[in-house]
């Protein structure tokens, strides 16, 4: 059952906050005193389109919430169980709408999307008017009011809880298909090296030939570095080592 509707700078509402008890309850009042707007915001909780004229004058978000006793209403807490949002028999809807025309869902403090908010809204309310929307011609209402009639609301739960654990059985046997895939992959990638090294076969004199060859191309900057030092010193000019050592020479045949 609704036991709280929570309504932020909507239409003409600046704050409104209005609690309900257990059985019937009836609003009354003149004509444009309001009372629409409270299924106006309802239907805007349950997913219906937002428009930004629909703030308050003013302001720069509206924010709706309603919260939910779950005790009389299995199939809405077994939704939420199938969809990991389930919080102690209670539920908190809430939606924040800007200026923007952007709006964010949330289910019991989770975020959700407006499809989900329908979805569960849809097994909480069913709001009838001259331009309502009629959930009665949905088949999964005709279901959940005919297991309700027959009296096998706890086996649809069980059967919801079921199928979800099917689902994650399902989910885990792809991860698994998809992780065996990924294992023959690196095997055949394995096979096809080994099947590479084998046909080259190399010795372990020769390992050690490339391990020096290697090493000596790895420090070729410096290696030339050194020759082209060692060319300079050894090249032309009256100052060069080959002139000196040639000087040398000649003074000692004298």
């Amino acid at each position: 059952m609704l036991r709280l509707l929570s309504i932020r700078n909507f239409a003409v509402v600046a704050a409104l906050e209005v609690e309900f008890e257990r059985g019937f309850t009836v609003l009354t009042g003149e004509t444009g005193a309001g009372k629409s707007l409270l299924l106006d915001a309802l239907s805007l909780l349950l997913g219906d389109r937002f428009e930004a004229r629909q703030l308050r004058l003013g302001a720069d978000r509206a924010e709706i919430a309603a919260e939910f006793d779950l005790a009389d209403a299995p199939a809405a807490n077994a939704w939420l169980i199938e969809h990991d949002l389930a919080e102690d028999g209670s539920l908190l809807l809430r939606r924040v709408l800007d200026a923007q025309g952007r709006s964010r869902a949330h289910i019991n403090g989770r975020p959700a999307t407006l499809a989900q908010l329908e979805a569960v809204g849809e097994l909480l309310i069913d709001l009838h008017g001259q331009h309502a929307h009629q959930s009665l011609g949905r088949p999964e209402t005709q279901r959940r009011l005919l297991d309700a009639y027959g009296g096998f609301a706890a086996l649809a739960r069980e059967v919801a809880l079921a199928w979800r654990a099917w689902q994650d059985a399902v989910e885990q046997a792809k991860r698994g298909m998809q992780d065996v895939a990924a294992i023959q992959a690196e095997r055949d990638m394995l096979i096809g090296r080994h099947a590479e090294l084998t046909a080259l076969a190399p010795s372990v004199a020769e390992w050690e030939r490339l391990a020096q060859t290697q090493s000596r191309l790895a420090h070729a900057a410096t290696l030339l570095e050194s020759a082209t030092a060692a060319e300079a010193e050894l090249g032309d000019g009256d100052a060069s080592l080959g002139s000196r050592l040639a000087a040398v020479v000649q003074r000692l045949k004298q």
